[in-house]
């Protein structure tokens, strides 16, 4: 990655979001639905309805960067709402993004591939 994750606040936004949004709708959907101030600096996290798709927002200066993880198997463990949700730290993003469930600590399981 070319920036630290460490520099950064985190949010989650709960329930499902539609992945077909770019940036500029991400930021809509930051600003006028969470009222929270997209050009901080904070590192917003999206997932769809079926859970294999992660988006990351985040302001980087003088634009957005979006980051985009599609899972081949396997889905993103996503609270529902906001009591499910919680502050998440750098070691819960790194986590999720490697599947794991950060939100209930439960680990995902994984499927073993036999050569």
């Amino acid at each position: 990655m070319i920036f630290s994750l460490e520099d950064y606040e985190y949010y989650v936004c709960c329930g499902r979001t539609d992945m077909r949004k770019g940036a500029y709708s991400l930021a809509a959907i930051v600003q006028h639905e969470l009222q929270l101030d997209v050009f901080s600096n904070t590192l917003f996290l999206f997932c769809g309805s079926a859970h294999k798709v992660l988006k990351m927002l985040f302001w980087d200066k003088n634009g957005f960067v979006l980051y985009q993880k599609r899972l081949q198997k396997g889905t993103f463990a996503w609270p529902k709402d906001e009591q499910e949700a919680k502050q998440i730290t750098y070691d819960d993003i790194q986590r999720l993004l490697q599947g794991e469930d950060v939100f209930r600590r439960i680990p995902v399981l994984r499927s073993h591939y036999l050569l």
